[in-house]
């Protein structure tokens, strides 16, 4: 009898080979998940920053109302300023803004697609679906906190505001 010498991928090889694509497959999946919260954190971190730059300018333009003695006109005229820039109407989100745990809420404010219109921020929306963002104003002391409802987790923590982001890092 004479045997032919056929020629083709044994069994032992063949599991070799399908042992090494599921290990690529894994490998290509974990690294774009990575990549994916990469992605997520840095554009969150980006839009928190363009509106903090905004909200810092429209910030020290309200101090310049308060003048160099503050007075409870003035300070209201300030107020009057930043409230045509963001809204107060917040009242169904107060479940999202009890985890920013800020104290003082005279001076939060929700940013709509009209308060980026006006501040003429394009590309960034504060809906559900992105998280809604708030900015926080110190007026006296010209500083600013911008939050978002949604912010990101990381290891069980979730981080709401930009300096928390910041600090993360």
């Amino acid at each position: 009898m004479n045997f032919k010498s056929e020629k083709g991928v044994t069994i032992k090889s063949l599991i070799i080979i399908i042992i090494l694509l599921f290990a690529m497959i894994g490998t290509v999946i974990f690294t774009s998940k990575n990549l994916l919260e990469v992605r997520r954190l840095d554009s969150l971190e980006t839009n928190m920053l363009v509106i903090h730059a905004k909200a810092k300018e429209y910030c020290e333009n309200a101090k310049t109302k308060l003048g160099a003695i503050p007075t409870d006109e003035t300070r209201q005229e300030a107020k009057k300023y930043l409230d045509e820039i963001g809204s107060k109407d917040y009242e169904n989100l107060q479940k999202d803004i009890e985890r920013f745990h800020v104290e003082d809420k005279e001076y939060l404010y929700l940013l709509t697609a009209e308060s980026f219109e006006k501040m003429g921020i394009t590309n960034i929306n504060s809906n559900e679906k992105n998280g809604y963002y708030f900015v926080n104003y110190d007026i006296e002391g010209e500083k600013v906190e911008v939050y978002n409802s949604k912010g990101y987790t990381k290891d069980n923590n979730t981080y709401y505001s930009l300096t928390e982001l910041q600090e993360k890092q």
